[in-house]
């Protein structure tokens, strides 16, 4: 059986954020865009992700599933429950219970107002603000910037093209979707994160430790948790070499 690999990015990610990590992979990956505003009346229940996953793959093949972030929270409920995804890539994210952070109302409110206020005058000024606060910068990244921003004519500013109803259907759908990861010890799964420190939060230090020991965990140094774009390189040879799959595309 042949292997396919597909990626779902973190919230407001778009196809250029990945493309640094795709182009340092020996291998194809498709990039499924789950933050198309064009979804937003779609996905809105678990049975509706699945749907939207049945569509996008080729389910004749063995499937590799590569997501961060949110996207990883949602790629751990659709591993538990297709025997075609063998093998999955947590890029920091899919080991955290939200409901144990914090209430989702307040989870929602906060992320429409970062919605909401980050706006530009102009999408140069966007590009540059991004820039600035970055660790690691591409023509890759400047492209995935402008992609995410779109000019409001009745504000007269730049905003992130997010939809607002889509954002607030995936946060619910991600707290539905939360599955612990002792549901996939039949498969082959890698958890990247950043080196745990003094700076890790207390919350996210007593996620890791509840990580199941069959699991391949590996701790990235100097990294945010935008990961795989401050180190494309070092993330796509440590996984090839750990999940050994090289043969099979």
């Amino acid at each position: 059986k042949n292997m396919k690999a597909y990626f779902i990015g973190g919230l407001g990610c778009n196809c250029y954020y990945p493309q640094d990590f795709f182009n340092a992979l020996s291998f194809p990956v498709t990039y499924l865009d789950i933050y198309d505003s064009r979804l937003e009346e779609q996905l809105i229940s678990l049975q509706a992700l699945k749907d939207w996953f049945m569509a996008q793959v080729d389910m004749d093949d063995d499937i590799l599933l590569i997501a961060h972030s949110l996207g990883a929270d949602l790629a751990v409920y659709l591993t538990s429950v297709y025997d075609e995804i063998t093998h999955l890539v947590l890029l920091d994210g899919g080991y955290i219970n939200m409901d144990k952070i914090c209430p989702l109302n307040v989870e929602i409110e906060d992320s429409l107002n970062y919605l909401q206020t980050n706006v530009y005058e102009s999408l140069k000024k966007a590009v540059i603000t991004e820039k600035q606060s970055s660790a690691v910068w591409s023509e890759n990244l400047e492209r995935a910037v402008k992609e995410s921003f779109v000019f409001d004519k009745v504000q007269k500013h730049w905003h992130l093209s997010l939809s607002e109803k889509l954002m607030t259907h995936l946060l619910t759908i991600r707290r539905q979707a939360f599955r612990n990861l002792s549901f996939l010890k039949n498969k082959n799964v890698i958890l990247f994160i950043p080196e745990i420190n003094k700076e890790t939060p207390i919350w996210k230090k007593r996620a890791i430790q509840t990580i199941p020991n069959f699991l391949n965990l590996i701790e990235i140094t100097s990294c945010s948790h935008s990961l795989y774009m401050e180190k494309p390189k070092e993330i796509a040879v440590l996984l090839e070499d750990k999940m050994k799959i090289r043969p099979l595309f």
